[in-house]
């Protein structure tokens, strides 16, 4: 007696399935590093930037970074927790003084004084400049540590 054609046409779909499932299982990682760290310093990046006129929407802001965050931070490690602490510091720091005065220097107004660095002289970095790019700053450097064999972003 011969099976039912639907034994095979039932069984070919499961194998089908169960394979593609293991292929995707390990398709699915992206690698990625400091997912939580990217969006802990973006949405403090999100709530000071307001007073630079940079943000107006603190939550939709949240919500890009939520996702663009799943790509992680640059660089082979994670940052150690002072390094994750002083930079969000900083950060929160910046808006605070750009509340006041946007075009202050970083470097007057952060406890992190000679840590404005970057491109430009710290006296020439203002907090909304800082807070527009942090990863120009020492005090948030390790968002620039690139991957061994690749290149700073």
């Amino acid at each position: 007696m011969r099976p039912p054609q639907r034994f095979f046409y039932a069984s070919g779909v499961m194998l089908v399935t169960v394979a593609s499932s293991s292929l995707l299982a390990g398709a699915c990682t992206t690698g990625a590093i400091g997912i939580s760290q990217c969006r802990e310093i973006e949405y403090a990046r999100c709530e000071a930037s307001v007073a630079c006129g940079v943000v107006n929407d603190v939550d939709a802001c949240k919500r890009f970074y939520r996702d663009q965050c799943l790509h992680g931070i640059a660089g082979p490690t994670l940052p150690s927790t002072d390094e994750q602490s002083d930079c969000v510091e900083a950060i929160e720091q910046a808006g605070a003084c750009a509340e006041d005065e946007p075009e202050s220097a970083f470097t007057d107004c952060s406890e992190h004084a000679g840590m404005g660095g970057g491109n430009a002289s710290d006296e020439d970095v203002s907090v909304c400049d800082f807070l527009a790019a942090p990863w120009r700053s020492e005090v948030c450097d390790f968002l620039n540590e690139a991957a061994e064999g690749g290149s700073s972003g």
